[in-house]
C-alpha cells in the first residue's frame, strides 16, 4: 500500500467505512468497492464520488429513516411556492414523520394564494407545536415580475413564523441544500429528478418532486439550525 492509498484508506475508516480493494485505487477514477462498519453494507463508486459523498452509506440512510421512534414533531420545511408547495415534518433528531404536497387552486389571484400558504402554515404549526420552520430562500430571478412576488411570499412567511408565531426560522438558498445532499444537475429538471432519485434510495418509496426537495432541505436546515444560524427578526 503506497501513502496516497494509506491517506485514503485512513479518511475512509474514520467515517466508517472498509475499502476493500483500497490496491486498486491509482486516481479519481478508480472504482472501489467498499463496506460500512455499522452493518456490513456494499458500498461502490468512483474515488471522486466517494469522496464527494463522504462515503455514505445510503442503506443506513434507509434503516435510520424507518426507525423512528420520537414522533414528536419538532421541525417543519417548506419548499413554498404560490401554486405548489412540499411540505415535512421532522422530529428533534432530524427523522422524517411524514410530507405532503400543498396545491392552490391557479385560478385564484396571487394574494389570495399567498393568503392560503400563510393560513395553511401557520395550522401546521400550531397544530404540531413546531418550534422552528425552515424555508428555502429567494435567489435573483431575470423575470422581475416572478422576483417581485417570490420576494412578497417570503415577507409574508418570515412575518408570519417570526413576528405571529414567534419560533425559530432557518433559511437555506437552493444551491446550499442540494450539495449539502448530494443531489447534482444544471438544469431544474436534472435537480428534480436527482431529489426524487436520492428520496427513492433513502425512503424506498416514490416521493413526488416537491416533497423530495422539501425533504432535503429540511436535512440541511436542520443541520443549520444544530449549528445556531437561526434568522434574526
Amino acid at each position: 500500500m503506497n501513502q496516497k492509498q494509506s491517506n485514503l484508506n485512513t479518511l475512509a475508516e474514520k467515517l466508517g467505512v472498509v475499502i476493500l480493494n483500497i490496491n486498486d485505487y491509482q486516481n479519481k477514477d478508480s472504482v472501489l468497492r467498499c463496506a460500512c462498519s455499522s452493518h456490513g453494507h456494499q458500498i461502490e463508486g468512483t474515488v471522486d464520488f466517494l469522496l464527494k459523498t463522504n462515503f455514505e452509506c445510503i442503506e443506513c440512510m434507509h434503516l435510520n429513516a424507518v426507525d423512528v421512534k420520537d414522533t414528536t414533531p419538532f421541525f417543519l420545511s417548506l419548499d413554498a411556492a404560490s401554486y405548489v408547495s412540499g411540505m415535512s415534518l421532522f422530529n428533534r433528531d432530524g427523522q422524517l414523520l411524514g410530507h405532503k404536497t400543498f396545491n392552490i387552486d391557479k385560478k385564484k389571484d396571487f394574494f389570495t394564494r399567498v393568503s392560503e400558504l400563510r393560513r395553511e402554515v401557520v395550522k401546521i404549526v400550531q397544530e404540531n407545536n413546531i418550534k422552528c420552520v425552515i424555508l428555502e430562500d429567494i435567489q435573483y430571478q431575470q423575470n422581475p415580475v416572478l422576483f417581485k412576488k417570490l420576494a412578497m411570499l417570503q415577507g409574508v412567511l418570515r412575518y408570519a413564523i417570526i413576528e405571529e408565531l414567534g419560533i425559530d426560522l432557518v433559511t437555506a438558498m437552493a444551491d446550499e441544500w442540494r450539495a449539502y445532499n448530494h443531489i447534482s444537475g444544471t438544469k431544474r429538471p436534472e435537480q428534480k429528478r436527482a431529489a426524487i432519485a436520492r428520496a427513492k434510495a433513502i425512503f424506498k418509496d416514490d416521493i413526488p418532486e416537491d416533497e423530495s426537495e422539501s425533504i432535503f432541505l429540511g436535512y440541511y436546515g436542520i443541520y443549520r439550525y444544530n449549528s445556531n444560524c437561526c434568522e434574526e427578526d
